[in-house]
């Protein structure tokens, strides 16, 4: 049957485009005020964080009361949008992730 007369639709219903969509993650790691690691990762890494991030590292992200599994989930309710997922400041170590 044809389908006349009925209003074009988008196959999707509206929210974020493409171009709104973070295409990267970024992880930098300083100690003692130096870069110590810098990683630019596609964006979907970030759904492997905890992976990515040594047992020292998260047992300070813990010991900060950051949930990386609710982080996760606000990173998703958004759509991948580009964002800071977190930041972590210390005197001698600086955690920053964002997605790009």
């Amino acid at each position: 049957g044809e389908l006349r007369g009925l209003p074009a639709r988008p196959a999707v219903e509206a929210g974020p485009g493409l171009d709104t969509l973070a295409s990267h993650l970024r992880v930098r790691v300083t100690r003692g005020g130096r870069d110590a690691v810098s990683l630019r990762l596609p964006a979907r890494a970030v759904e492997e964080l905890d992976d990515l991030l040594d047992d020292e590292l998260m047992g300070r992200i813990a010991a900060e009361g950051i949930e990386v599994a609710e982080l996760l989930r606000q990173v998703r309710a958004s759509g991948y949008a580009p964002q800071e997922v977190f930041r972590l400041e210390g005197d001698e170590l600086s955690v920053q992730v964002t997605l790009e």
